[in-house]
């Protein structure tokens, strides 16, 4: 089964699995060795998909925040997040995987009351457009007609440092309301600590020579049309260089 076949898999097909594992052992198993009276956990593709994306996020946010902190101790400790279970077992669940991505993506600590993180989840800002994943750039934006009905959106920027964790500088424009928008969807994806380290400007700051190094003069002059006239239009753009 690849990776196409996880992501299409039949949720219809998925039931509640019991736990057969005690959580107060699993930081005490050996990952080296087997056991006959070693407990099983059977899992569907997808629960074991959302295990593998969290324990992938937290060593990819305590790499990017420069922490010493071991991912895989924090997968086995209990968590208020989770009702007391270790994310390893309880990720398995569509909800507890929601918030453990909240958690991380935000970067909101360790461990956090599950109702403040569901209030995060459950927040409906009255926008109903999904961002686009990470790199993806919607460029009819750039010259789509404006809705009259749809609050005045500003176009934001901001070159996000991403060396110490990739290796590599993100040029981010899109469409928000206001700044604390804008600054919110960029944490959601980066940190909060590096969208903190970056300037998150009206428009697009010529004055910073990363600026000309990361965008293409064509695209350049079109994003400048938007910050010079208002526009309904919505983009979300992401163009990242990586270092050799």
């Amino acid at each position: 089964m690849d990776f196409a076949d996880l992501c299409q898999y039949d949720e219809a097909a998925i039931t509640a699995k019991p736990l057969l594992v005690d959580p107060a052992g699993l930081a005490s198993l050996d990952p080296f060795q087997d056991a006959e009276n070693d407990a099983t956990l059977p899992l569907t593709a997808r629960e074991l998909l959302r295990v593998a994306t969290v324990a992938a996020d937290v060593a990819q946010r305590f790499q990017r925040e420069g922490t010493p902190r071991d991912p895989v101790a924090w997968m086995l400790a209990p968590r208020r997040l989770f009702d007391g279970d270790p994310a390893l077992l309880a990720c398995r669940s569509a909800q507890a995987f929601s918030r453990a991505i909240v958690l991380h993506g935000l970067s909101l600590g360790l461990d956090a009351d599950p109702r403040e993180i569901d209030d995060l989840l459950n927040d409906d800002d009255g926008d109903d457009r999904e961002c686009p994943p990470f790199g993806w750039a919607t460029l009819e934006a750039l010259q789509g007609p404006s809705s009259n009905d749809r609050p005045s959106r500003r176009l934001f920027t901001a070159i996000i440092d991403l060396a110490d964790a990739r290796e590599s500088l993100a040029f981010c424009a899109l469409t928000a309301g206001s700044r604390v928008e804008a600054e919110r969807r960029l944490a959601a994806r980066y940190g909060r600590s590096a969208v903190a380290a970056a300037a998150v400007v009206d428009g697009v700051d010529r004055d910073d020579p990363r600026v000309d190094e990361l965008v293409p003069s064509s695209l350049l002059v079109r994003l400048l049309e938007m910050d010079a006239v208002p526009s309904g239009a919505d983009l979300d753009l992401t163009i990242e260089r990586r270092f050799a």
